[in-house]
């Protein structure tokens, strides 16, 4: 019996190895038992075939132990396909509330972005995008892309918000480069001022709408509101009993039938006109007919005439009453136009002569 050395066992168990290995490799002409065929994506690498590794596409034979300690050789083919390299384009950057539009190759099997779409395209208000794009092959690729979020001009606006109808008011606006003034749609102004006229209605809210652009294009609305107080126009008839003249009203004094235009302003300040028709009512001549002296001991009746009723100060409000001497009496005499006159006596008590 041949005896081996501890240096030939170790060789012989290594070349026992080395000869496992290169099957894997095809570097012996070898019939084998069976073929098989794998097909995957480059990012499903490495694949690990039985215990063996497989980094890359090629053909390998693979030296299969089963169970029964069998060996068994297989010709395995395996096919790399390349994952698709994804690259998102299209707006970089969007205003404040805007969207931007990107897209990425549409020759892909299926599409999933981080939005919920699913064409090749998208529409988003985010800071931030991705895809998840399917090939023919299966394979996937990805991309994400961040937004430069542009901000909204800063925009002030000077002017009085209110105005008189008929009047006149000027808006001005500083803070962007490009400024549209429009009113029901249409647009009235491309100026940073606005000669604001209210000619609409007497006493209403207008509304103007502002859209101001800044230099990287993003757009602030803003909607005005402009306050329009009436101006008041009408008649006015007054009438009044002649001896309340002269009438006043404002600042002026009138004596005059006639009708006269009355200037004033409204609480807002806005001039108005009334046009004053003034009447005048006659007061009635009133009298105390009777008597204004008497006998220290004696008592007469005074009558009232030019009125429709009277009051004395006796609280008498007949036509007649009883008077004393020494004492004095005043009447108010109504007509029936409501004008009133007053009249009075004073009763003078005679000396009774001594006989």
């Amino acid at each position: 019996m041949k005896k081996f050395t501890t240096w030939k066992i170790w060789g012989l168990w290594l070349c026992c190895m080395m000869l496992s290995s290169a099957l894997a490799a095809r570097t012996f002409d070898v019939t084998p038992d069976s073929y098989d065929t794998v097909s995957l994506c480059r990012s499903e690498l490495p694949l690990m075939y039985d215990t063996v590794r497989i980094d890359d596409a090629g053909d390998y034979l693979i030296n299969l132990t089963s169970s029964m300690d069998t060996d068994s050789i297989v010709s395995l083919h395996v096919i790399v396909f390349e994952n698709p390299v994804v690259v998102i384009d299209g707006d970089m950057s969007h205003c404040v509330n805007g969207r931007s539009i990107v897209y990425v190759d549409d020759s892909y099997a299926s599409y999933q972005w981080s939005t919920g779409d699913v064409d090749y395209y998208t529409m988003t208000s985010d800071s931030s995008c991705s895809v998840l794009v399917t090939d023919a092959n299966g394979c996937k690729g990805t991309d994400t892309v961040y937004f430069e979020i542009l901000p909204l001009p800063v925009v002030e606006l000077s002017g009085n918000m209110s105005v008189c109808y008929q009047d006149t008011t000027v808006l001005k606006v500083t803070g962007a480069m490009h400024y549209y003034w429009s009113k029901n749609s249409v647009n009235i102004s491309h100026a940073d001022s606005l000669v604001y006229v209210a000619e609409d209605g007497n006493g209403y809210i207008d509304t103007i709408r502002l859209r101001a652009y800044s230099s990287l294009g993003c757009v602030k609305q803003t909607e005005v509101y402009i306050e329009v107080y009436p101006k008041y126009q009408g008649v006015d008839t007054v009438i009044v009993c002649r001896n309340d003249l002269p009438y006043q009203r404002l600042d002026s004094l009138y004596e005059e039938e006639g009708t006269y235009p009355v200037h004033y302003q409204s609480q807002q300040g806005c001039d108005s006109l009334i046009m004053m028709t003034l009447l005048i009512k006659e007061n009635p001549e009133v009298h105390i007919i009777g008597a204004d002296s008497l006998c220290a001991d004696q008592l007469s009746a005074v009558t009232a005439s030019g009125a429709a009723s009277y009051a004395w100060s006796t609280q008498s409000t007949s036509l007649s009453i009883v008077v004393q001497p020494g004492r004095s009496y005043w009447l108010k005499g109504t007509a029936a136009n409501g004008c009133s006159t007053t009249d009075s006596i004073t009763v003078r008590s005679l000396q009774v002569p001594v006989v």
